[in-house]
């Protein structure tokens, strides 16, 4: 009886053995089935190109130009000859203002409004004409730059009747560097990054431009600083305050997110597609910005396709997509 119990535990032992053997092998093979499907759904696939990242600290600016005031020589109703906005050359006439008079056949008095140099003509005028010029900027105290932005209100001189005197327009030289005064905080941008005679790069909305530090000042937690700028966006040339973007930093170049990474042995590197399959090959990182890092590498140039996801991928494995 032994023997036969004995034999019927060996068959059985056997048959789990078998049984735990196939059940592996259908796993085995069920993974091979489905790990492509999860690639499917999980694997994310980049294309590199040559991108460009940008560090940008907001800013409000105060602008400084060349403005000549056009004031009213008599009381009377004013008519514009050329658009607010509007680009004129030396003696073209602006407009013309016309009044009551005995002693006209008429009956009333024309007097005509000239540039006398070119530029372009701006109808709003904020009271800082005189106070914000180009020729005062040397004795300018750059910590009022906010107290001087709050205090702007813009007075609109395209009104149809004027009084002797009055301001009714100005001519801007937009020929000439127009200056930027822009304060922030302290630790926004670099001391460094401000010195005298730097040459930084600057946003007004989608346009950039390079303005040259004149001047720069610390006041407790706030830094103020003069830019001058000889190449500019054209629509700025007719405010007085506006926002701005300073770019503090910029990478160019095949830019991966820093999430790509694999490290093998403290060396950097990447999973590209080579052939429908995951290779692994080295970096060298360039730099890092913004969760970007510039790479480069032998085998690295715009088309080559990355792998975003490499916690998901095993080097070999195939992939279709």
């Amino acid at each position: 009886m032994r023997k036969v119990k004995g034999l019927k535990i060996k068959r059985l032992t056997f048959s789990a053995v078998m049984i735990f053997s196939l059940l592996m092998l259908i796993a085995y093979e069920t993974a091979g089935l489905v790990r492509p499907l999860i690639f499917h759904w999980l694997i994310n696939v980049e294309t590199m190109e040559t991108e460009t990242a940008t560090e940008t600290v907001p800013v409000d600016g105060l602008l400084i130009k060349e403005e000549y005031l056009f004031r009213a020589p008599i009381k009377g109703n004013i008519v514009f000859s050329v658009k607010d906005g509007q680009r004129v050359a030396k003696a073209t006439k602006i407009a013309e203002i016309k009044a009551l008079s005995l002693d006209a056949p008429s009956g009333a008095a024309i007097q005509s409004i000239m540039a006398p140099k070119a530029g372009s003509l701006c109808t709003h005028i904020d009271g800082l004409e005189e106070v914000l010029s180009p020729a005062t900027v040397d004795v300018l105290d750059l910590s009022q730059i906010g107290t001087i932005r709050k205090e702007i209100s813009a007075i609109d001189g395209a009104k149809n009747q004027v009084e002797s005197g009055q301001v009714v327009a100005k001519l801007v030289d937009n020929l000439q560097p127009i200056l930027i005064c822009m304060e922030m905080n302290a630790d926004a941008v670099k001391a460094e990054y401000l010195t005298e005679g730097n040459n930084i790069r600057v946003k007004h909305k989608d346009d950039l431009f390079t303005a040259k530090v004149i001047k720069r000042e610390t006041l407790q937690q706030k830094q103020s600083v003069l830019l001058s700028a000889n190449s500019y966006p054209e629509e700025i040339i007719h405010l007085r305050s506006t926002e701005f973007e300073l770019i503090k930093d910029q990478l160019s170049g095949i830019l991966v997110p820093e999430s790509a990474l694999v490290y093998r042995d403290d060396q950097p590197g990447i999973y590209i597609i080579y052939e429908k399959s995951v290779a692994w090959v080295a970096i060298e990182i360039a730099g890092e910005l913004q969760n970007k890092i510039l790479v480069n590498g032998d085998r690295l140039k715009t088309g080559t396709r990355y792998i975003t996801t490499p916690e998901v991928m095993l080097e070999g494995d195939h992939v279709s997509n």
